[in-house]
């Protein structure tokens, strides 16, 4: 049992880097995953290219930093540079786990946790879960998930002709990073598994217009982003639901990175 005496973020989003990044050191960051910011980068959500005031040194820096190297919209190319600056915060982080259960303890909470390395248990002061499909409360999930929207980015040899193919209801085409680049974004309903969902992608691609036809998919994002009822909740006094995929892109993700926002 290891006893942590700040606050335990379920979710390695681009937020909760945010949290350290921008000098809180009494928080934990635990992730079933391997990376940090998917709910950004690998759903292929754009950066907004427009100069913006930055309230956060972290959120400054990163924002110059890609203008500077001409990537000012190159949702992709943030990831990097992102985890430059949280190479000296690793300890801040346990990645590539499973998080078993969320409980009281005492005058706080336990989150119980399964690894490589066996089955383990941290108890905290507070538990923040900010992943937008919230996985430690199945049954919120189940009700809070509204739309499920999977996105894959496609070489445009006729950027024309592909946008007119645009169907607001449930598929969107929008600008990529480059003049021939598009994002093509299909809406399914949240409970759509993720296969199904990158069948039901490529079965429309390959139904594409002929005019067309000269495009090519170039990726899939690998996961997809989530449309929610609610952005927080309160499950009960020291754990609480954040969704970190609310804010409009990763840099206001980092500006706005604070614990304020969930307690």
């Amino acid at each position: 049992m290891m006893r942590f005496d700040g606050d335990v973020i379920v979710g390695a989003s681009v937020w909760s880097a945010g949290l350290i990044l921008n000098g809180n050191r009494n928080v934990l960051v635990v992730d079933r995953g391997a990376s940090v910011g998917s709910e950004y980068f690998d759903c292929f959500r754009p950066l907004r290219a427009e100069k913006r005031e930055f309230r956060t040194e972290a959120a400054r820096e990163l924002a110059a930093e890609l203008s500077e190297l001409g990537k000012a919209e190159d949702f992709y190319g943030a990831a990097p540079l992102l985890y430059r600056e949280l190479k000296e915060h690793a300890g801040q982080f346990r990645l590539w786990l499973e998080i078993t259960a969320v409980r009281p303890a005492g005058s706080g909470w336990a989150v119980d946790l399964a690894d490589a390395a066996g089955v383990s248990t941290i108890e905290c002061r507070r538990v923040i879960d900010c992943t937008p499909e919230c996985v430690t409360n199945p049954e919120f999930r189940r009700n809070n998930l509204t739309e499920l929207r999977l996105s894959a980015a496609i070489h445009a040899d006729a950027p024309e002709a592909l946008r007119e193919w645009n169907r607001p209801d449930f598929l969107t085409v929008r600008p990529g990073r480059r003049a021939d680049e598009l994002l093509l974004t299909l809406a399914l309903p949240a409970a759509t598994p993720l296969p199904e969902a990158r069948r039901r992608l490529l079965e429309l691609w390959l139904a594409r217009p002929a005019g067309c036809a000269g495009c090519r998919m170039l990726a899939i994002a690998k996961q997809p982003e989530y449309r929610v009822r609610e952005n927080r909740r309160e499950f009960a006094p020291g754990y609480r639901y954040f969704n970190s995929g609310s804010f409009a892109d990763a840099l206001e993700a980092i500006d706005h990175s604070e614990v304020t926002e969930c307690f």
